[in-house]
């Protein structure tokens, strides 16, 4: 039998429509795991606030933490249902979630690096800073040449120069940020294990410039340029103020 081209052409679109339906429905359960992380990782910053602020006593709060741990393992359960889909978010948000849990960092450390460099390798602004927070062999940069930091200094500045193709998914949560999040340190509570901090892009890409310039060469243009291009997109940057209220002349080292 011959199909007219009408016909054939009707084929394939039902074709077509019968194969991209189950994507659509995909794409939409994505989405849906996206959101309900979201709303439950703002229930649980809510819910610490309030026992840094004094509004919950010692039992409610005990309660209330065992109901983050377990909130937060329902939502690793979703977000890990629905991570084939190698949405950057997803695998960002997952990263996220993993590294609250109450295990050695060393135990950690593989997965969610892993999660947040396959989100840094589509073009998250987010995932590239946390990888280079997060993830260079050394915390404090002594061999700027170490080839991880050099990779993921490379990555990270791929991702500021070009506009993010997930922009419409900020802000996002970070556990870490030189700018905006002070640090608090260890709590007798544990409440600073599940403090975050909502960040939007622009915070982000201020963020990314602050750890380029303290990881460059400190003699380099860029470096100058990093760190110029941080102080206008925030005057506020916690990390800088504080260096420089310790040593007046740490930023002509930058500059």
């Amino acid at each position: 039998m011959i199909l007219k081209f009408p016909t054939l052409f009707f084929c394939l679109a039902l074709s077509t429509a019968v194969h991209a339906t189950p994507n659509i429905a995909h794409e939409a359960t994505v989405q849906q795991a996206i959101r309900k992380a979201e709303a439950e990782l703002q229930w649980i910053d809510r819910t610490v606030e309030q026992q840094r602020q004094g509004q919950l006593d010692w039992p409610s709060w005990v309660k209330a933490r065992a109901k983050i741990v377990k909130k937060t393992e329902v939502i690793a359960d979703e977000l890990n249902a629905v991570n084939d889909s190698g949405h950057p978010v997803v695998s960002y948000l997952l990263a996220f979630v993993e590294s609250s849990r109450q295990t050695p960092w060393n135990e950690r450390r593989p997965r969610v690096c892993a999660l947040y460099q396959a989100a840094a390798e589509q073009g998250l602004l987010a995932a590239a800073v946390a990888t280079l927070r997060t993830c260079r062999v050394q915390p404090i940069p002594v061999d700027l040449a170490e080839p991880t930091l050099v990779r993921l200094r490379m990555q990270a500045t791929k991702a500021l120069a070009q506009p993010d193709p997930y922009a419409a998914f900020y802000p996002l949560p970070t556990r870490s940020s030189s700018c905006f999040k002070k640090f608090v340190g260890p709590s007798a509570d544990l409440s600073d294990d599940f403090t975050s901090a909502l960040l939007d892009l622009k915070q982000y890409q201020a963020d990314t410039h602050y750890l380029l310039a303290i990881t460059g060469a400190p003699d380099a243009p860029e470096t100058r340029v990093h760190y110029e291009r941080m102080q206008a997109l925030t005057s506020t940057c916690i990390a800088d103020r504080r260096r420089t209220a310790n040593n007046p002349h740490e930023n002509q080292k930058v500059r």
